[in-house]
């Protein structure tokens, strides 16, 4: 697996483990997680083959991603090498150590406007043009790859600022927050303490 340090793969490694799975994750400075066998991801394509050979997963998950809403000039080797280079890595090493199946995270910012292909952002063309990198290992060495796409998420012990989480804070601080509910741009609106 990658990406078990996140919010999605942490929630996803310990459903793996009560499920009774033996989980091995690539992770940058890999340190001691839990039940999981780590594996030191280096940067290099041999690093990841010799970890899927030692391993020997029967199904890869992929979830590792960088992601960013706009980018800077500095941003653009961070998104390729982690949302490109990396999973790319790992098909190869797929290929070497006769790994099959590939689940991999997409996300719903590669159909901006519900389009077939429209990237809002470099992320997302960079989710595109890896998945455009797997259909050649589908078609050229026989892999099995699924893309599941993420609009968003949010579960327990999610403290991004996203709505529930401001409003949880905000109650255990006996904060009170003014919402404006707006029915429509011509009519009127209503707001509530």
């Amino acid at each position: 697996m990658t990406g078990a340090s996140g919010f999605i793969g942490s929630h996803f490694v310990r459903s793996m483990w009560s499920d009774g799975h033996v989980v091995a994750a690539l992770i940058r400075g890999a340190k001691t997680q839990g039940e999981t066998v780590l594996f030191d991801y280096d940067g290099s394509t041999h690093g990841v083959i010799d970890a899927m050979r030692r391993f020997r997963p029967e199904i890869v998950i992929h979830l590792a991603s960088k992601y960013l809403v706009t980018h800077d000039p500095e941003d653009v080797e961070p998104l390729v090498e982690s949302n490109i280079l990396l999973g790319n890595q790992i098909l190869e090493a797929m290929c070497k150590a006769g790994v099959p199946y590939l689940v991999n995270f997409g996300t719903s910012f590669q159909h901006y406007g519900g389009a077939d292909y429209n990237p809002v952002s470099l992320y997302a063309a960079t989710k595109q043009a890896f998945e455009d990198l797997a259909r050649y290992y589908v078609e050229a060495h026989s892999l099995s790859v699924v893309t599941l796409k993420l609009s968003d998420t949010y579960g327990p012990d999610d403290r991004r600022g996203k709505i529930i989480a401001l409003l949880a804070g905000s109650a255990a601080r006996a904060r009170p927050w003014a919402f404006l509910l707006v029915t429509s741009a011509s009519t009127s609106s209503m707001s509530m303490m």
